[in-house]
């Protein structure tokens, strides 16, 4: 099943990018430049030793041996100074958020002016997403368990504003600027473990892909910005030193 998934994808993303593959190759290239970096949701993923990994789950994060800082924190509440962060990345977090505005308001004020914001998520309209949604919460995590290999904690999935339409209007709410936005229409191989069901949904996949509808998409990535004000309103690197949470937010290296 794997080799034919493999060439449907090949084949799918020939004139493609896959945006888990796009996210990573822009935040990159992002990090070759920024010196404070944020990384929410972090997990146990590693990241570069320069960056700061946030992540609501302590355990997730003592796994995590990366990261130069850690700190136990939700995402709707960034315990740091306010335009401190030349770079935000998230990836899979906006989804599990109650409040993803919450979140932009946050990552507005403490990214520095010229700081950039990448995020990757699912959406709200793709068919996994609407199961999600409807299913009991224990058998969802039942079935990860059983199909999807290293499937992590299974934090509850909302997708509360998580279409393209609704996070332009955030976006714009917030003051960040939109750089990019890369759109992506498959999500069939989360029905890999049943490949007729996984062939059904390819062929839903093409007509999405065809009919090119945003707001029906399976995962958006958004690149945004935070405006350029003048150069006497910039933090130093002194004042970018992230404000001492409670004590009982804070985890010291694993």
């Amino acid at each position: 099943m794997d080799a034919m998934r493999r060439k449907i994808e090949s084949w799918y993303f020939r004139e493609r990018v896959p945006l888990f593959s796009l996210y990573d190759t822009i935040v990159e290239n992002e990090t070759k430049v920024a010196s404070i970096i944020l990384v929410v949701g972090a997990g146990r993923r590693p990241h570069t030793n320069r960056a700061i990994a946030m992540d609501v789950s302590e355990s997730e994060l003592k796994a995590n041996i990366s990261s130069a800082a850690k700190v136990v924190a939700a995402a709707e509440h960034l315990p740091f100074r306010k335009e401190c962060i030349e770079l935000l990345t998230c990836s899979s977090v906006l989804e599990h958020l109650i409040s993803p505005k919450a979140f932009f308001s946050e990552a507005a004020g403490v990214l520095k002016p010229g700081g950039r914001l990448v995020a990757l998520f699912s959406c709200r309209f793709a068919p996994f997403a609407i199961l999600n949604r409807f299913l009991p919460r224990g058998l969802i995590v039942s079935l990860l368990r059983h199909f999807v290999e290293n499937p992590g904690t299974g934090f509850p999935a909302y997708y509360r504003d998580c279409y393209p339409s609704r996070m332009r209007q955030i976006l714009a709410e917030t003051d960040l600027q939109i750089e990019d936005i890369h759109l992506n229409y498959y999500q069939s191989e989360y029905y890999i473990f049943f490949m007729p069901l996984y062939l059904l949904s390819f062929l839903f996949d093409l007509f999405l892909t065809w009919l090119n509808r945003e707001n029906l998409c399976s995962h958006m990535l958004i690149v945004a910005r935070k405006p350029q004000v003048s150069a006497g309103n910039k933090n130093t690197e002194r004042e970018a030193l992230m404000q001492l949470p409670e004590p009982q937010t804070t985890m010291k290296d694993a």
